[in-house]
């Protein structure tokens, strides 16, 4: 990935990610924000078997630009991400999470669609419960 030295971005985001504050930064395009955010998130989740993480983008490219990232940089690892942001595999991906569900580290999509598949999970996890 060619990764040598953090950006400024990173070395400010890492503890602040790591220590499971909140954080809201800005850089300019190619200075690493997704990794700033994305690495100390993998770490997390590595040492956490049960930790999940939902990183929500304004648009579907950004989500699926995150996804990748998320794939690429954890891509020696046992952690699985999932994007709810693809109109094509969101149907796909709603009747393979229940399924899933217990091996996935990372959602990444759009807070509609986001919050659109939580609420048809609830839906259908109510009406089972309702038989």
């Amino acid at each position: 990935m060619g990764f040598v030295e953090p950006t400024a971005i990173q070395l400010r985001a890492f503890p602040i990610v790591l220590a499971g504050k909140d954080l809201i930064g800005t850089a300019q395009t190619g200075t690493g924000k997704t990794a700033a955010f994305a690495l100390p998130i993998l770490t997390l989740l590595a040492k956490h078997g049960g930790l999940r993480c939902l990183v929500l983008e304004p648009t579907r490219e950004l989500a699926a630009q995150v996804e990748t990232a998320f794939r690429d940089y954890g891509r020696f690892t046992d952690l699985r991400v999932e994007s709810r942001a693809r109109r094509r595999r969101l149907r796909e991906t709603t009747r393979r999470t229940q399924a899933r569900r217990r091996h996935s580290g990372r959602n990444t999509g759009t807070p509609a669609r986001s919050a659109g598949a939580a609420h048809d999970e609830s839906q259908r996890d109510k009406n089972s419960r309702a038989r």
